[in-house]
C-alpha cells in the first residue's frame, strides 16, 4: 500500500497542473502527462518494462479525457432534466444512477493502469518517479501562488 502514495502523488500533480495557471485544462493536462512520460523514459531503463509503464499512462490519460467527456454529457443531461417541466424524480435518479456506474467503472479503469504502471516498475524506479512528480507539484504549487496573488500578471 505504501507504494501506492507515490503514485497518488502523480495524479495529484496531474490535477493541480490542470488547474493551474492560465493555459487550458486540457493543454496542462497534456504537458503534465508529457512531463510524466519524460521522466519514465530516464528512470525506467528496461525498454520492455517502460514500454508497459507507457502504455499505462497512456491508459490513464485517455481515461481522463473520456472522464471530461463524461462530466460534460452528465452537465448536459441535467441542465435537460432541469429546463424540463415535466420531468420526474425517476428520471433524475436514473441519471445519478448512470453516472454513479460511469463514476466507479472509470475509478477501477485507472486503478487496473496504476496497478499496470506499479508492476513493470521497481521500487526504486517507483521511489525515484515520486520524486520527480513532488519536485514538479512544488514548481506547479509556487506558479500557482504566484499567478493568484494580487498584482501578478502572468
Amino acid at each position: 500500500m505504501h507504494l501506492l502514495k507515490p503514485f497518488a502523488l502523480c495524479l495529484l500533480v496531474v490535477f493541480v497542473a490542470a488547474c493551474s495557471g492560465r493555459a487550458s485544462t486540457e493543454a496542462k493536462r497534456d504537458d503534465a502527462f508529457a512531463e510524466l512520460r519524460a521522466g519514465v523514459s530516464e528512470i525506467v531503463t528496461d525498454e520492455s518494462r517502460a514500454a508497459q509503464v507507457l502504455t499505462g499512462i497512456d491508459g490513464l490519460e485517455s481515461s481522463f479525457k473520456n472522464a471530461k467527456a463524461e462530466q460534460v454529457r452528465f452537465h448536459d443531461r441535467l441542465r435537460d432534466l432541469n429546463l424540463d417541466y415535466q420531468a420526474s424524480p425517476e428520471q433524475f435518479d436514473a441519471l445519478l444512477d448512470e453516472t454513479d456506474a460511469v463514476i466507479e467503472a472509470i475509478h477501477s479503469e485507472r486503478l487496473e493502469y496504476q496497478q499496470m504502471i506499479h508492476q513493470a516498475m521497481t521500487e526504486d524506479e517507483w521511489e525515484e518517479l515520486a520524486n520527480l512528480r513532488t519536485e514538479a507539484f512544488e514548481r506547479a504549487l509556487k506558479e500557482q501562488q504566484r499567478l493568484s496573488s494580487p498584482g501578478q500578471e502572468g
